[in-house]
C-alpha cells in the first residue's frame, strides 16, 4: 500500500511538472508570435518607408530632369 501511494504521489508530482512545462512552452510560444508579429510590422514600415523614399528620389530626378514648362531635358552624351 505505501508503495502504490509513492508511486501516485511521484506520478502527481511528475505531472505537474510536464503541465508547468507545457505552459512555460505554450508561453514562450505566444511570446516569440508576438515578437514575430511586432517584427513583421516593422519590416512592412521599413517598406513603406524605402518605397516613399525611393519615390520622392524618383520625383526629384524628375524635376531636376525637366525644363519649366514641362520640356523633358535631351540629354547629349556624345
Amino acid at each position: 500500500m505505501d508503495q502504490r501511494y509513492e508511486i501516485s504521489s511521484q506520478n502527481k508530482l511528475q505531472n505537474n511538472t510536464l503541465n508547468k512545462s507545457s505552459q512555460t512552452l505554450q508561453l514562450n510560444s505566444i511570446y516569440w508570435n508576438h515578437l514575430n508579429f511586432g517584427l513583421e510590422q516593422l519590416n512592412q514600415q521599413q517598406n513603406q518607408l524605402l518605397f516613399q523614399l525611393q519615390y520622392q528620389d524618383g520625383q526629384e530626378l524628375l524635376k531636376q530632369n525637366t525644363l519649366e514648362g514641362g520640356q523633358r531635358v535631351k540629354w547629349n552624351f556624345s
